[in-house]
């Protein structure tokens, strides 16, 4: 179900051949971010436990880091590769963070397909209060909607009237 480490190797990967050409000039700018993403990965990993992130555990985990998003180990990848890009500020760093992203945000997506088909309603409702990846709650298309219409609750009631 979880495709964390395969994902992370493959990035892993992927830095290492551009890092080993790493300019006399780095940013140090790049490391705390870095840091901050290689940690935020492993204690989302830590906290998810070894056997529910390789698929084999079916408890929903909402605690800890997954209070505040829904893919911690995915944020800690793009920090990751964001440190990257900052530490050697070149073109192909650029480029293989905008392809990650998308290759994160594309796997996020089938993998809650495949979460929603194994917890139903309990993800269903964790994903209408947890972000996704990025942690930042945008609330670009629901400005404006009258009370209770665009949310369950109101889909629930206007279907019983």
């Amino acid at each position: 179900m979880h495709y964390s480490l395969f994902l992370f190797i493959s990035v892993l990967l992927s830095v290492v051949a551009v890092l080993v050409k790493l300019p006399p000039d780095y940013h140090a700018l790049g490391i705390p971010f870095i840091t901050l993403g290689l940690s935020l990965f492993f204690f989302a990993l830590y906290a998810l436990g070894i056997k529910r992130s390789v698929g084999k555990g079916q408890e929903l985990v909402t605690t800890g880091i997954y209070r505040v998003v829904r893919h911690p180990q995915y944020l800690g990848l793009l920090l990751f590769l964001l440190g990257v890009f900052l530490l050697t500020l070149r073109l192909e760093t650029l480029v293989l963070l905008v392809l990650w992203a998308l290759t994160l945000g594309i796997v996020a997506w089938y993998e809650e397909k495949e979460l929603l088909e194994v917890f139903g309603d309990q993800y269903r409702d964790y994903m209408e209060k947890v972000p996704s990846i990025i942690p930042l709650r945008l609330r670009l298309f629901r400005a404006g909607r009258p009370e209770g219409k665009g949310d369950r609750k109101g889909r629930k009631a206007r279907k019983r009237a």
